[in-house]
């Protein structure tokens, strides 16, 4: 019954979702990084500076990320493979927040996603 239980453990790991490419995870062809941890507060928008590395895609897609004051806004973003790009998010007007995190999805060519995170200063 011993060897039962170990092979049914066994299986019950294989089964998980993503267990099968839980060693593909650690390399991705593709993320979005922010070379800075500052972003600029001009009017209602922050502006920041993303880069895509990619090794196998054209392009980094996806969406950051903002949150501010318990609240996220959301942008959609397309970063040619090896550039970077400055990115400009609506945070509205008069938010006092001197730190914001920023969280970028990036879409990898096996419908997985990838995450990176920046802890950005508003200056």
């Amino acid at each position: 019954m011993g060897l039962f239980a170990a092979a049914v453990c066994v299986l019950a790991v294989l089964a998980l979702p993503g267990a099968a490419n839980a060693t593909s995870g650690l390399t991705s062809s593709s993320e979005l990084t922010f070379p800075s941890d500052e972003a600029h507060v001009a009017g209602s928008r922050a502006s920041f500076w993303v880069e895509c590395s990619s090794s196998e895609t054209s392009s980094c897609n996806g969406t950051v990320t903002l949150t501010t004051n318990g609240k996220k806004h959301n942008l959609p973003f397309s970063v040619v493979a090896g550039t970077r790009q400055n990115l400009s998010v609506r945070v509205g007007a008069g938010s006092t927040t001197k730190r914001v995190v920023a969280v970028a999805k990036t879409a990898q060519a096996d419908g997985r996603y990838v995450r990176s995170w920046g802890l950005l200063e508003l200056r």
